[in-house]
C-alpha cells in the first residue's frame, strides 16, 4: 500500500501557466551528475512528458533506479482529458505493467477536488481530497487509506503575487518534508529548498530559465550523505 501511496504522492504533476508564445510539446529532462573532474556524467535518471495543445500533460515517463526493489525501473503516467482541459482519469504503469488507475473528481466548473485510486483488481484503494481558497489556490491535499485513515497530508501557502512559497508535507501527522520557492522579478522560479521533517536541509535546487520562465537547468545539491553531491538536470523541449 505504501508504494502506490508514493507512486501516487512523486510522480504527481506540477506545472506553472506561464505565457508563452511556443506551445510545448515535448519535454525531456536528462540527470547529470559531476565527477571527480568536474565533468559532467549521465546517472540514467530521465523524465519525459509530452503535453496536448492545451498545455495539459497527457504521458509521463520517469525512468529512474529503485534502490528498494535494487532495478531501473520506468514509471509510466497517462492523463485522459474532457474536453483537452478537464482531468478525467489516469493510469500509473511500471514498464507494461498496469499499478492502478486514478479517477479524478472535478467541481461543476471543473476544478479538481479529489481523486480515487483503484487497483488492477478492481478494488479501490486511497481517496484523494483536495481543498482550496477563495481564489482557487490549492491549500490542502489528503490521502485517506481503504478505511477511511488520514495517510499523508500536504500543506500549500502562497506569497502576495500568488505564487506558491511554501509546501509541507504529513505522514500521519508526522512532517516529513518542507519546500520553500524562490522567483525573481519576472515571476520565475529560481530557487527551492527541501527540508526533512526535522527542518534540515537536504536540498537545494536552483533554476536556469528562458525568456519565457521554463527552467533550461537546475542545479540540484543534496546534503544527505557524508559530503554533499551535486547533480545537474537539462531540459530540452519540442513544440507544436
Amino acid at each position: 500500500m505504501k508504494l502506490f501511496a508514493y507512486i501516487f504522492i512523486l510522480i504527481s504533476f506540477f506545472a506553472s501557466g506561464l505565457s508563452q508564445s511556443k506551445i510545448v510539446k515535448k519535454e525531456t529532462q536528462t540527470s547529470y551528475i559531476l565527477n571527480k573532474d568536474g565533468k559532467l556524467i549521465p546517472d540514467g535518471n530521465v523524465i519525459e512528458k509530452h503535453y496536448n495543445k492545451s498545455g495539459k500533460v497527457v504521458y509521463e515517463s520517469n525512468k529512474t533506479f529503485w534502490q528498494e526493489a535494487n532495478r531501473e525501473v520506468n514509471y509510466i503516467k497517462k492523463y485522459f482529458y474532457t474536453n483537452e482541459v478537464i482531468l478525467d482519469s489516469s493510469f500509473v504503469y511500471d514498464g507494461d505493467k498496469l499499478l492502478l488507475k486514478v479517477e479524478h473528481n472535478n467541481d461543476s466548473t471543473g476544478l479538481e477536488i479529489g481523486a480515487v485510486e483503484i487497483l488492477p483488481s478492481g478494488k479501490k484503494s486511497f481517496n484523494a481530497k483536495y481543498h482550496y481558497n477563495e481564489k482557487r489556490q490549492k491549500v490542502k491535499e489528503q490521502l485517506f487509506s481503504s478505511d477511511g485513515i488520514l495517510f499523508t497530508l500536504k500543506e500549500y501557502f502562497y506569497d502576495s503575487n500568488g505564487k506558491l512559497s511554501e509546501e509541507r508535507g504529513y505522514d500521519r501527522g508526522t512532517p516529513k518534508y518542507r519546500f520553500l520557492f524562490r522567483y525573481d522579478k519576472k515571476g520565475f522560479l529560481i530557487e527551492k529548498k527541501h527540508f526533512d521533517g526535522n527542518n534540515k536541509l537536504v536540498k537545494l535546487m536552483k533554476y536556469k530559465n528562458d525568456k519565457y520562465g521554463l527552467p533550461l537547468e537546475c542545479k540540484e545539491t543534496s546534503f544527505t550523505g557524508k559530503e554533499k553531491s551535486v547533480k545537474i538536470i537539462k531540459y530540452s523541449y519540442e513544440y507544436y
